[in-house]
């Protein structure tokens, strides 16, 4: 089905009784409800949903504990689309009246709409690629929700599913109620994209004055987070920089608001860059982006906050594309990090200083921004050993880092020694392992290469590319 053209929606609006309908005052998706519930089975790549609020619904012609449902009451559901157009499931909603006006979409009837059969576990499987749910009340769509869906298989054979697009793009500003003597908490999504392997990392977030490039505010809780494996919203509640009169004492709106200006929320992992969002202060108030902006936003993809949250889309986002077997990387560094000429890697073919490589998934590596040392190239410990799929210790007490893969590969690096230890043999490394502002950092092409995985560099980009097996693991120079 197509989507309806503005003008339509909002005559079908009026003709189930909301009359002359804007953003305002049509249905809309509370935006965190629906990354909260929009999910996938890791190990089986079956999407399902759960909890979704919408705000606005019209009145709906049933009446009991769900007006809203399939069999007695009114019509809300969604359908789930290929990118091509082709529809595959529906889902039809019992929606429960909340605080108004917020309804929840608790429960659902799931149909294959290729075969008619309903599903009874409410599930549907989905290969990699990208997908829409389109949601419809009473017969008007008003919303649709773009996103992807990946696999990875790791070293031991073992295939996961992951979600990908927004959750990545879109965090925000919140304090409670919209009152401005509330407290002020940052909050995004995370997760460790890896099969069945979790991981503690440690987290900042910052915001930062465009006009000087000082600190107004920090994350208070900046200690290790438990990242699983599947998007989970992070809270990071914000107070007084390090450097300020009152530091980490909490940051209540006001104290934001009462300074116009153009501001950067800057997010670390592991003491690198991971993202960064941009916003303004106007008149005292926090500023809206097109797609949050009740004026001027297609109701279509509005993001409703529910009055209390400010949303912001990352520096940087790309369109939402899912790799395919293909992509094409630059060509394999020589030491010290530099690109070689002619030649063939490990996992593709060069061709013209270009080298196609095979790959389900192609990702970057968080916290992996790389230093360069006496023409070496390092990356941090513990991003590119987690990525690799292993194990990382540092002992700061032997200047030891001991990291492991199962029982296969076990590595020992010193920070004052050159060699390291690798099943009990000793290797070159050409260099120690380094450490600048809490980071250690160590050489990126003998770990990858110890653990099974090759290099490349690209050298129009200076993006440096880890084939290890079916995937491809991104690290962006800065």
């Amino acid at each position: 089905m197509e989507r309806m053209g503005t003008v339509v929606f909002v005559a079908l609006l009026v003709a189930v009784g909301i009359a002359g309908a804007q953003v305002g005052d049509a249905p809309t998706l509370l935006h965190s409800t629906v990354l909260n519930g929009v999910k996938i089975e890791q190990a089986t790549g079956e999407l399902y949903l759960y909890q979704i609020q919408v705000a606005n619904l019209p009145p709906p012609a049933g009446a009991g504990y769900y007006p809203y449902n399939p069999d007695t009451g009114g019509k809300l559901w969604a359908t789930l689309s290929s990118v091509a157009g082709a529809q595959l499931a529906r889902f039809d909603f019992s929606a429960q009246r909340l605080d108004d006006p917020y309804w929840l979409m608790k429960e659902y009837r799931l149909t294959d709409v290729r075969s008619g059969q309903q599903s009874g576990t409410g599930r549907f499987p989905l290969d990699p690629g990208i997908y829409t749910l389109d949601f419809y009340v009473e017969g008007a769509q008003f919303s649709t929700f773009t996103f992807g869906v990946s696999s990875l298989t790791d070293n031991a054979g073992h295939t996961g599913w992951f979600l990908d697009g927004p959750w990545e793009d879109w965090a925000y500003l919140y304090y409670a109620d919209a009152n401005v003597q509330s407290s002020l908490t940052w909050k995004m999504w995370l997760r460790n994209k890896m099969v069945n392997v979790p991981r503690n990392a440690r987290m900042s977030v910052e915001i930062i004055r465009d006009s000087d490039g000082q600190a107004v505010c920090e994350s208070r809780l900046q200690g290790e987070r438990l990242l699983p494996n599947y998007w989970v919203r992070q809270e990071f509640p914000l107070g007084g920089p390090a450097d300020s009169a009152h530091p980490g004492l909490t940051m209540v709106a006001t104290n934001l608001l009462e300074n116009n200006g153009a501001y950067t929320v800057r997010v670390a992992i592991e003491g690198q860059e991971y993202a960064t969002w941009k916003f303004s202060v106007v008149d005292g108030q926090l500023s809206w982006v097109p797609r949050t902006d009740r004026a001027t936003a297609d109701p279509l993809t509005f993001i409703e906050g529910g009055g209390d949250a400010w949303w912001y889309e990352r520096e940087g986002a790309p369109s939402l594309v899912i790799p395919t077997a293909g992509a094409t990387t630059g060509g394999e560094p020589a030491t010290g990090g530099e690109p070689a000429t002619g030649g063939t890697q490990t996992g593709g073919t060069q061709t013209g200083g270009q080298t196609t490589i095979t790959a389900d998934v192609i990702e970057v590596i968080v916290g992996a921004t790389p230093i360069e040392v006496n023409g070496t190239t390092l990356v941090p410990m513990r991003a590119i050993f987690e990525w690799l799929g292993a194990e990382v210790k540092y002992i700061p007490q032997a200047l030891s880092i001991y990291a492991s893969k199962g029982d296969d590969i076990i590595v020992l690096m010193r920070l004052d020694e050159t060699d390291a230890t690798v099943n009990a043999k000793k290797v070159p490394m050409g260099i120690t392992p380094q450490q600048r502002d809490g980071v250690t950092y160590v050489p990126l092409r003998f770990v990858a290469e110890t653990f099974g995985a090759t290099v490349g560099y690209d050298a129009g980009t200076g993006t440096i590319t880890i084939t290890d097996g079916n995937r491809v693991g991104l690290i962006l120079n800065g």
